[in-house]
């Protein structure tokens, strides 16, 4: 006889395996912009969680040249009437991937989206 539930652990595990590999293959402008995008969060957030709305706030609560930025940022993630839908979107694409030295973890999923939080990548100088 056949341990199924072995088996069903070892697909549920493989198919965990692939979705991470597939999320680490993003599209260049994805790349690009999560690379723009983890050394300004790191720098304003460090490692505390937040979720899409929790960073557009921090960055217009900020000062400097960072928050500047990350506002600037923020905006071409932002729809006319103030959603933050397609920044969403693109932090899950990004899940998991990594730049300069960081990588965006997706630590839980509410109604209201995505929590997430920048964390260093072991054996990896931070940019």
């Amino acid at each position: 006889m056949t341990d199924h539930a072995g088996l069903v652990d070892e697909v549920r595990a493989l198919r965990e395996e692939v979705g991470h590999l597939m999320r680490r293959l993003l599209a260049p402008d994805d790349r690009r912009d999560l690379a723009a995008l983890l050394p300004l969060v790191w720098a304003i957030l460090g490692t505390r969680a937040w979720t899409a709305a929790d960073l557009a706030a921090a960055a217009a609560a900020g000062a400097g040249a960072r928050a500047d930025a990350l506002v600037a940022f923020v905006a071409t993630y932002t729809t006319e009437a103030g959603g933050l839908r397609m920044l969403g979107r693109l932090l899950t694409r990004c899940e998991g991937a990594s730049a300069g030295g960081l990588r965006l973890h997706r630590l839980d999923v509410t109604s209201d989206g995505g929590i997430y939080a920048v964390r260093p990548v072991p054996g990896f100088p931070v940019a």
